[in-house]
């Protein structure tokens, strides 16, 4: 049986990321691990899913949970990152 963990390490997002897009996409996290992994296998994947990250900090800061908006602004970075090697 798989697990939360290995569905996150599966798709290489962290889970911070995952429950951006859970959220963005009102997907169960081990649902949205999937369809992200299969989002960035696609072209033009990278970008929705930075979109989303994105969106889910505006979302946050619009609510005032200023340390959930961190976390994903944090994700959001590493995301960048990754794309960037």
């Amino acid at each position: 049986m798989l697990t939360l963990q290995d569905c996150i390490a599966f798709c290489g997002l962290t889970e911070d990321q995952l429950e951006a897009i859970a959220r963005h996409q009102h997907l169960a996290d081990v649902v949205a691990a999937e369809w992200a992994e299969n989002m960035l296998a696609t072209e033009g994947g990278r970008e929705v899913i930075e979109t989303i990250l994105c969106d889910e900090i505006a979302c946050a800061r619009a609510q005032g949970d200023v340390r959930r908006a961190r976390r994903y602004e944090t994700g959001l970075g590493a995301f960048r990152a990754r794309r960037a090697r």
